[in-house]
């Protein structure tokens, strides 16, 4: 079978939709996931706790030596991918109260997503010829932050949009997003009154 050429265009996008999906889980455990906690009134050493999850991220390297020995890196990515899915759409279902399950549904989350930084990363270097390395690698770090900001900041940001268009369940982050849409709010509101007095 004959191998398709890399094309800048073909190799670029494989690049954006890589790392989009790799940025999009890491923003959702670090800005979304901390914020849910908050507003859903977890005290904030449990949030710390939570937040500890993200370790899979600096401890991928413990598993790295596995995805480039055991299996391709697109069955890797394949896996992981299936874990990340299965893991949010877990979270949508979960009770509104958190529990060990949230938890748990968390941490695959994280391993899963680290598991697929360490195979994208390895596919993306060997599969982008050496002409095109300084163009894709600006393609990857701007399709993560991009990322990084939709699991975090957009999702924040587009709660009043859900709220006109969707009720409210309560087994959905929307609510608590919602309301901490409004905690900003109100906390931009009172620092511009109060720089406004000044």
């Amino acid at each position: 079978m004959q191998e398709r050429q890399r094309t800048p265009l073909y190799v670029g996008t494989i690049a954006a939709v890589l790392y989009f999906s790799e940025g999009l889980p890491f923003g959702i455990v670090k800005e979304l996931i901390p914020l849910y906690l908050r507003v859903a009134h977890v005290e904030l050493k449990v949030i710390g706790l939570a937040s500890s999850v993200s370790l899979a991220w600096t401890l991928k390297f413990f598993w790295s030596p596995l995805v480039d020995t055991f299996g391709t890196y697109r069955r890797w990515i394949a896996g992981a991918l299936v874990a990340i899915i299965a893991s949010l759409v877990a979270l949508a279902f979960l009770p509104a109260h958190v529990t060990f399950a949230f938890y748990v549904v968390l941490a695959v989350l994280a391993v899963g997503s680290a598991t697929q930084d360490i195979a994208v990363d390895a596919f993306t270097i060997r599969a982008t010829p050496s002409s095109l390395l300084g163009p894709v690698n600006s393609i990857r770090v701007t399709a993560y932050r991009v990322a990084l900001m939709m699991g975090g900041e957009f999702l924040d940001k587009s709660s009043d949009e859900v709220r006109a268009n969707v009720k409210p369940r309560r087994t959905s982050l929307r609510a608590p997003v919602r309301a901490s849409t409004r905690l900003n709010r109100r906390r931009v509101l009172r620092t511009c009154r109060r720089r406004s007095g000044d």
